[in-house]
């Protein structure tokens, strides 16, 4: 049970701030669209795998909420409150909530381990997005990136995991369960 309370709170801050930091190190392009998203003042996220959907909400500065097959989590700031069965349980969120900061860093930090290759602009989701190939040369995993009209990222595609943001600015509230 441990484990799987573990997986459900750090997943959600992992994705976010892996989909849009990590792989934005390679150019200055993809650096300005993860920095600029983080900006924002609320977006949607969706993210698809093999397993399934999870679907979610960030508000700046430091809330977000996700909910996939039968689990639910709240981060608000340092604090995560996680549903499974029915009833909710509050912890310590240890630092999981990125910020502008943490992503301006992460790619000061990570930036070398990357490169990236200029797709030009694709139809992806009914509108033209600027794709990038990015590559990192430590995991050898490769990324495609599209970044909308608006300078945001709007997809990020790693084999089977898709990360659509979406509903950029749009009204969210996000309060505790408890």
């Amino acid at each position: 049970m441990r484990r799987v309370l573990s997986l459900a709170v750090s997943l959600p801050a992992a994705i976010g701030f892996v989909a849009f930091a990590m792989p934005a190190l390679a150019g200055d392009d993809l650096a300005k669209a993860a920095i600029n998203t983080t900006k924002q003042s609320s977006y949607h996220v969706s993210i698809t795998t093999a397993q399934g959907t999870q679907e979610g909400d960030v508000v700046n500065p430091g809330r977000m909420r996700m909910v996939s097959k039968g689990i639910e989590t709240i981060i608000i700031g340092q604090t995560a409150y996680l549903k499974i069965g029915g009833s909710w349980r509050k912890m310590d969120a240890g630092g999981m909530g990125s910020t502008q900061t943490d992503v301006a860093q992460a790619i000061a930090k990570y930036r070398g381990d990357y490169t990236s290759t200029d797709l030009g602009t694709k139809i992806v989701d009914g509108a033209p997005m600027h794709a990038y190939l990015v590559n990192n040369a430590k995991t050898h995993r490769t990324e495609t990136i599209y970044v909308d009209g608006s300078g945001r990222m709007a997809r990020v595609e790693s084999g089977p995991l898709v990360i659509r943001f979406t509903k950029f600015n749009e009204p969210v509230t996000i309060t505790a369960p408890m």
